[in-house]
């Protein structure tokens, strides 16, 4: 994940060192964290403020799955600061206000 003033993403195939993948993060102020799944390799999740992003990647192209704050209530900072995968695939939010959010993201 590269930083500002243009965020990307760049997948790396290390056994033949071959990029695989460049995605440009556009939306958000600030992002902070990257990480892929637990439970399915091909799924990740970027936080950072005002961002809260799911993506999944096959062969060679990235779909954002989710990626719009609606359904969070107001009262709740969007600046996410961390997150962590589960061992049954759900994402644990942080945010900058000390609230934690379990987020339940169907992959169909």
């Amino acid at each position: 994940m590269t930083g500002e003033p243009e965020y990307r993403l760049l997948f790396w195939k290390w056994d033949n060192q071959k990029l695989i993948a460049n995605i440009h993060i556009t939306d958000c102020k600030c992002l902070y964290k990257c990480s892929f799944s637990v439970i399915h390799e091909e799924d990740f999740l970027v936080v950072g403020n005002e961002a809260l992003k799911l993506f999944h990647y096959v062969e060679g192209k990235v779909d954002l799955v989710r990626g719009d704050l609606n359904g969070i209530p107001s009262y709740i900072s969007k600046n996410f600061l961390s997150h962590t995968w589960t061992v049954n695939g759900c994402i644990i939010v942080g945010t900058s206000k000390g609230f934690l959010n379990r987020r339940n993201f169907v992959l169909i």
